[in-house]
């Protein structure tokens, strides 16, 4: 089973000086530039954190909740707007969204290996006296422990709760047709801004308006939602599917050969700051051009009606499910955590996770910076090696200490005499080699000729 790696200890490894390294680092912390980051491995037993990462938001996730709060200290912007609006998995605009302040996470890695570094020097110590050994696994000295005790004050205890939607009981409930909300012929689709995002409602004669459902997985968004318009992208790309399909009477197969031609002709043409309002007659109109008349409608609407005989007791039940989840007032998600203020703060309630959780706290004989050892066969045979006195690395510091080992042995066989000998005769070998099997310029020529 693969060590865990604590983002406290990764971040007190960083070099501050190098930007590149806080912007993986933000990454790191997401789940990002590591394929797989969060896959449960299904030869190893589900990681528990990997889970919650996965899971919960950025208000719940321990990872992503610190990658947030290290984010708005380089902006220098603490609104959940700001980052909702900015934040970007793009390394480039995050490099340039944070170069120039990288600079605030010194003082604070600074304070940190203070604060690690009174952790060893105590180790130390309680290794002669033996306190190490029958008190504490581990133990701060008296001026870094206050310290983290008023970072750990910083940080509240809470019950952590996020709205888990009800389309999450039926997510991935696919649907071979579109289910339409509205047959008037004179419908109009209509989009407006509401509250920094876009709905899409359809609109009948008389004024009544039903949210625009979606296609394919039609519970995976809150209907009207998740649509936009005057660009190319995901959110065009939805909305045309879903007007496309409920103007072809519910059939999909129109709708997705022609969803990027009208997003070309038609919905690019609008602009994203202003408002949608496009009628079912135009929709037919444009349809038209495309080679579909009333002749290719009919045989989509049997398509339709024949795939509804299939599947409407299953659709109708999927329904009633999601009915009943809302009006439960939706479904919930509940867990107890230790919130932090800041990034600081997370870090030490990072710190104090670590502590509490991994068993034993060893130290890397390449970094000095500590080591977790959870209580597992591998932490056994790591506390194992510590205390019959062989080395303990972090994973990337033992590839980094068989590189320098590499390094130091060439070195210092490249000073011997002898082998600096054989190094030029099995050079002078090779190249005597090399050009018995080139071929001579002239036998070409004789080959040719």
């Amino acid at each position: 089973m693969k060590a865990p790696e604590w983002p406290c200890i990764r971040f007190s490894q960083m070099d501050m000086t190098q930007p590149e390294s806080v912007a993986d680092f933000i990454l790191w912390l997401c789940g990002i530039r590591e394929p797989g980051a969060w896959n449960d491995d299904s030869e190893q037993p589900a990681d528990p954190e990997r889970l919650l990462e996965s899971l919960w938001s950025w208000q719940g996730a321990p990872r992503k909740r610190m990658a947030k709060l290290c984010w708005q200290l380089l902006v220098r912007n603490k609104s959940w707007e700001h980052f909702h609006g900015f934040f970007t998995y793009d390394r480039v605009w995050l490099l340039e969204q944070i170069a120039d302040s990288v600079c605030l996470l010194s003082p604070i890695q600074n304070k940190f290996k203070w604060v690690l570094e009174g952790f060893r020097e105590r180790r130390l110590e309680d290794d002669f006296i033996g306190q190490g050994r029958w008190g504490e696994e581990w133990l701060l000295p008296p001026k870094q422990a206050r310290y983290v005790r008023a970072q750990l004050k910083r940080a509240r205890p809470d019950l952590v709760e996020e709205s888990s939607n009800y389309e999450d009981a039926v997510h991935y409930y696919l649907l071979p047709y579109f289910e339409l909300a509205c047959t008037d012929d004179r419908r109009v689709y209509v989009g407006e801004h509401v509250d920094a995002s876009a709905r899409v409602w359809i609109e009948d004669r008389s004024g009544k308006r039903h949210p625009l459902s979606h296609t394919t997985f039609p519970f995976r968004q809150t209907p009207g939602t998740g649509f936009s318009w005057g660009y190319f992208g995901a959110g065009p790309s939805e909305l045309s599917l879903s007007i496309l399909a409920d103007s072809a009477g519910g059939d999909l197969e129109i709708a997705e050969r022609l969803k990027l031609p009208f997003i070309e002709e038609i919905l690019s043409k609008v602009v994203w700051p202003g408002n949608l309002k496009l009628s079912h007659r135009r929709v037919l109109r444009w349809l038209q051009t495309k080679k579909i008349g009333e002749r290719e409608l009919v045989q989509a609407q049997i398509r339709v009606d024949d795939l509804k005989k299939i599947h409407a007791d299953e659709f109708a039940e999927e329904k009633e499910r999601v009915k009943q989840i809302r009006e439960m007032g939706g479904l919930r998600m509940q867990r107890f955590d230790v919130v932090p203020s800041d990034f600081e703060s997370a870090l030490y309630v990072d710190l104090m996770n670590m502590f509490e959780r991994a068993g034993w706290v060893l130290h890397c004989s390449h970094c000095g910076q500590p080591v977790a050892c959870e209580r597992s066969p591998r932490g056994n045979r790591q506390r194992a090696r510590w205390l019959t006195g062989k080395p303990v690395y972090h994973e990337q510091c033992y590839s980094q200490h068989r590189r320098d080992k590499k390094r130091s042995y060439w070195a210092k066989r490249s000073q011997e005499p002898t082998f600096r000998t054989a190094e030029k005769y099995r050079a002078r070998e090779r190249r005597k080699q090399k050009s018995e099997r080139k071929p001579s310029l002239s036998g070409i020529a004789t080959k040719r000729a």
